[in-house]
């Protein structure tokens, strides 16, 4: 339960930096890299996921009271010589029975809190298994081995180590998949030269600055916050500025 609180303090502590990053990122990208806004998502979407708010350690100074002694001696003779109360009459049959029953507590305003967070929490990484489950059994019925042209160009692109690739003529374009073993997978080959080389690049960048980890750094991010809109629209942000520094990445000097 403290660690709803602590989420919910970083997220409420994290209000006024989300939204001017979500009025400056793209005003920034017109005239510095998106690479910056980049780095930014990346080290909020960090920050939401460290459950505690950084203190500055506080001292008090020690105070001192001056008392006679008398008032000690009475203090100690309180302390270590405690005055027994009279035992209480016994009550009645049905009271004492009462009394021995364990009551049950009525739900806290935190519990319940606490208990719809961890069920968000569970709800939203459920779907996303779900989702990525389904997407990994789509593309496993429909991949198909690509072209010994195409697997030529794609490894004289990558160099000594390279992904994967695949064919999925379901997909509507070129995607990576995978955190472990990464696949690219292309919608068709009906491409000209320039283009599947700039395909090829862009998701070799992906594929090399493991964006797919920083996808699912994001989306972590998102499924702790699920209450905090502003977190989701942070995430699609972060996603959208990946895809433009990839895109910066690959033209250039071109």
């Amino acid at each position: 339960m403290r660690i709803f609180l602590e989420y919910l303090k970083v997220g409420l502590w994290m209000l006024p930096i989300i939204l001017p990053a979500l009025w400056l990122l793209p005003r920034l990208s017109k005239r510095y890299a998106a690479r910056v806004s980049y780095v930014i998502w990346l080290v909020l979407a960090v920050r939401l996921l460290i459950p505690w708010n950084l203190t500055l350690p506080q001292e008090t100074a020690p105070i001192h009271v001056a008392i006679s002694e008398e008032q000690a001696n009475e203090w100690v003779q309180a302390k270590f010589n405690p005055v027994q109360a009279p035992p209480k009459a016994e009550g009645t049959a049905a009271a004492a029975q009462k009394q021995t029953q364990p009551q049950a507590e009525p739900l806290q305003p935190l519990q319940i809190g606490f208990a719809l967070w961890l069920a968000g929490v569970l709800v939203f990484v459920l779907r996303t298994v779900v989702s990525v489950f389904r997407m990994k059994a789509l593309l496993r019925r429909w991949e198909k081995e690509p072209s010994a042209e195409a697997k030529a160009f794609f490894a004289e692109t990558a160099g000594k180590t390279q992904p994967r690739l695949m064919v999925c003529p379901v997909l509507e374009s070129p995607m990576a998949v995978g955190l472990f073993r990464t696949t690219v997978y292309l919608p068709h080959e009906h491409y000209t030269a320039q283009e599947l080389e700039m395909i090829f690049r862009h998701e070799l960048i992906h594929w090399r600055r493991k964006d797919i980890w920083y996808k699912l750094l994001l989306l972590i991010a998102c499924a702790v916050h699920w209450f905090n809109p502003l977190v989701h629209l942070a995430f699609r942000c972060a996603c959208r500025d990946l895809e433009m520094a990839c895109d910066e990445a690959v033209v250039a000097n071109a």
